[in-house]
């Protein structure tokens, strides 16, 4: 097989420039293969809610294109005429990739947990929860809305927000036991989006390895 086979690409290299072309991108893509480095890559699960490393700081370098795409990057001089090159983003799409970015939140929330003991859930999400507290620390002040704590009595106003405070049961009794003491932000400070309208909604990059060896098979040109 393997002599047919260099028969037919010595004679189609002689005879069929566009064959004698796709033979020698084919041998470049060899040559660049030995000379990358040849060490074994470790192999990560794709269903496990870690596999995205947490970067320390927030910085503003996810926010834009790692390649430098013209599309992503915010113009200096004159923009399109008729739309802007940089879109709008939520903050909360921006609150949710900080935290995937981060600590991998959203790996762990959709990650498929059936056959898992609990103690395999519990080691996966320590991790992820101890990341996430420190990237809404580094974003946002948040302190309970109550000074007791969990079980204590305290005394309700009497006019109350429906956002500030869910009565649970009758609604007219002057105290109550807090059955939790509530979260509200008092500082919220969210990097700006800088890319494009198109990638507003993106909230996890593909992430690819480059470094593994490319294989022969894998970029020959069928001929």
């Amino acid at each position: 097989m393997r002599l047919v086979l260099a028969i037919r690409a010595f004679f189609g290299t002689l005879l069929d420039p566009n064959v004698a072309q796709a033979i020698s991108q084919v041998l470049k893509l060899e040559l660049q293969a030995r000379k990358r480095p040849t060490g074994r890559i470790k192999r990560v699960s794709k269903k496990s809610p870690l596999t995205i490393p947490a970067t320390p700081g927030l910085g503003k370098g996810y926010y834009s294109s790692s390649r430098g795409d013209p599309e992503d990057a915010p113009s200096s001089g004159s923009q399109r005429s008729g739309s802007s090159r940089i879109g709008r983003r939520s903050e909360a799409i921006t609150l949710l990739a900080l935290l995937q970015r981060r600590a991998g939140l959203v790996d762990l929330i959709y990650e498929d947990l059936e056959g898992l003991s609990d103690e395999q859930v519990g080691r996966m999400a320590r991790g992820v929860l101890d990341q996430s507290h420190q990237c809404l620390d580094e974003c946002m002040e948040l302190t309970t809305l109550v000074d007791q704590i969990e079980g204590e009595l305290i005394e309700i106003p009497d006019s109350v927000s429906p956002n500030r405070w869910d009565l649970v049961g009758d609604s007219s009794t002057p105290s109550g036991r807090v059955l939790h003491p509530g979260w509200v932000a008092n500082r919220l400070e969210l990097p700006g989006w800088r890319g494009s309208q198109e990638n507003a909604l993106v909230v996890a990059q593909v992430k690819v390895d480059t470094t593994a060896p490319i294989r022969l098979k894998d970029s020959a040109v069928e001929t």
